[in-house]
């Protein structure tokens, strides 16, 4: 189909999707929380397109917010690195050392996007960068006090809670709209129409959920940047929000799959099998490193788990995903792995200190094969894809 055909098309569906919006929202059947929560979607919807149009500016106060977002984000490239050096935690740096500089480019290409704001922002920063914070303070309370029973990582014990503390914050941190959008809906859900009065109702959902089909097809149809992509995930999230409401006050079934989820599947598999294979060969030699890799991969497949079941969630979306998180360290992960096996066999660490030419020469290996994260996550598509269409076909 021609992009001018595509391009008519989306500009038709966006109209009919804010005519249903305008016809829904004056409907007198309709609960007034429930008006309140669509008007705001809306919002978010238009003001994200006025925004990629530049008809919309960042007002002073968001501006504010949007550089105290950079000014935490740039301190959450510098400083993990050096506590773990601190520490002697190799491994550690070994996983995250290779891949700071692109984490260094992500802060710094917020200078060059046209369409930066403090939403994106505020999203990156949390799902990326702030996530380890308690990590970090763990580490920095072992500097500081190195023969504090409470600083250590040297039992179980000492390594559970700590690990558990770490998870639930970057549960938090990844699922922070999630877990907003559940007590919303908690209470939304108490809000229903009448049945008699629901016929005009569902004929504006179907509207709505059409155009919405549509035009989440013609964003899925562009090759762009991660930080575009990050920006249509949620764009189409706010689109979504509002139909689950809606689904649910007016009594609407509504099984339409509009995205298949063998690709998808896929990386989340990519992602359990890298927590799983981190935390167990990290633990044993690194502990410091083990606390790093279960705060940020378990979450992170709690995350993606809920992508996967999201329809409006393509397998782009999940791409972005691990692209911006799991992708850039999958290197390290099966260098980790191969750690581990030595340390089984040897009893001792191929790493062996800083100085160490096994460690510099893991560093430039990794380093190489991390400028690669979006390859690492389409082979995962493509073997997912594979095996439940085998799956299914059987």
């Amino acid at each position: 189909m021609p992009l001018s055909t595509r391009n008519a098309w989306a500009t038709q569906a966006r109209k009919e999707r804010d005519d249903a919006f305008r016809v829904i929202l004056e409907l007198p059947s309709l609960p007034k929380e429930v008006k309140k929560y669509l008007r705001r979607s809306a919002q978010s919807i238009q003001t994200q397109e006025m925004r990629w149009q530049l008809k919309c500016h960042l007002p002073l106060s968001e501006r504010g917010l949007f550089w105290l977002w950079l000014v935490i984000m740039q301190l959450a490239v510098v400083l993990p690195d050096i506590v773990s050096a601190s520490l002697g935690a190799e491994v550690a740096v070994l996983r995250s050392g290779p891949i700071t500089l692109q984490t260094q480019l992500m802060v710094l290409a917020f200078f060059v996007y046209p369409w930066a704001d403090t939403r994106l922002a505020a999203h990156l920063a949390c799902e990326v960068f702030l996530g380890g914070l308690p990590v970090l303070i763990f580490g920095l309370f072992a500097i500081a006090m190195p023969q504090h029973e409470g600083t250590t990582f040297h039992t179980a014990k000492d390594v559970a809670w700590k690990a558990s503390l770490c998870i639930l914050w970057q549960m938090l941190m990844q699922n922070r709209k999630n877990i907003r959008d559940l007590l919303k809906y908690s209470f939304l859900r108490m809000k229903r129409i009448s049945t008699a009065q629901s016929s005009d109702f569902t004929s504006e959902y179907t509207r709505l959920r059409n155009s919405s089909t549509i035009i989440y097809s013609w964003l899925d149809t562009f090759e762009v940047s991660n930080r575009l992509r990050i920006q249509i995930g949620y764009h189409k999230q706010d689109h979504e929000d509002a139909l689950r409401v809606l689904r649910w006050v007016g009594h609407i079934a509504d099984d339409n799959d509009r995205n298949p989820r063998g690709g998808k599947a896929g990386i989340l598999v990519a992602i359990l099998t890298m927590a799983g294979l981190i935390c167990l060969s990290t633990f044993p030699t690194d502990a410091y490193s083990g606390l790093i890799a279960a705060a940020n991969l378990v979450p992170l497949a709690a995350r993606a788990a809920v992508d996967v079941m999201d329809n409006s969630q393509s397998s782009h979306d999940l791409l972005r995903l691990f692209t911006a998180t799991a992708g850039v360290s999958f290197p390290s992960t099966l260098f980790v792995l191969g750690n581990s096996s030595y340390w089984l066999l040897t009893k001792k660490s191929f790493l062996a200190g800083f100085a160490n030419i096994h460690f510099w020469i893991a560093f430039v290996l990794i380093f190489f094969l991390s400028l690669f994260p979006k390859l690492w996550g389409r082979l995962f598509m493509y073997v997912g894809s594979r095996l439940l269409n085998d799956r299914s076909g059987a």
